[in-house]
């Protein structure tokens, strides 16, 4: 079993074992298994998956902003999130006013800052992630799915 360690700016989320956890990398998503070889990876906003086995049933969830994540020796995975939160507390209407935000500022503006546009486009990436994360999670619960997405 990892070993695995979820810490955000504000707080330690999890500490719990898992059989295996897919991360949201900026290269794509990443699976780590007991045993994977030492590696630092940069964490993409998105879905923190702890599951109980190798294609197993998820036992827990997070969307992550970002960060980097740390496979050591001896099966610990440690994660640290500039902002992570558990799927089921993702406020989805909150998450959907910060995308409307963002793309109306994406949208509607002449973007001549590119402080501004680069700030707008995080924003729009973080909060698209909340939904998607929070929409998988809903539609496992049986409920009516997003339309939007």
């Amino acid at each position: 079993m990892l070993n695995v360690q979820l810490i955000s700016q504000e707080k330690i989320l999890l500490k719990a074992e898992a059989g295996e956890v897919l991360l949201p990398t900026t290269m794509g998503q990443m699976g780590v298994l007991p045993g994977h070889r030492a590696v630092v990876v940069e964490l993409a906003p998105g879905e923190v998956e702890l599951k109980s086995g190798l294609g197993g049933e998820t036992t827990s969830s997070f969307v992550v902003t970002g960060g980097v994540a740390e496979v050591k020796e001896g099966n610990t995975l440690l994660i640290l999130a500039h902002a992570a939160e558990p799927a089921e507390e993702i406020h989805e209407e909150r998450a959907r006013e910060a995308m409307e935000r963002a793309q109306k500022i994406l949208h509607e503006e002449v973007i001549q800052d590119e402080v501004k546009f680069a700030e707008a486009s995080a924003a729009l990436e973080r909060s698209l992630a909340r939904l998607r994360v929070a929409h998988k999670h809903r539609s496992r619960r049986g409920t009516t799915p997003l339309s939007t997405l």
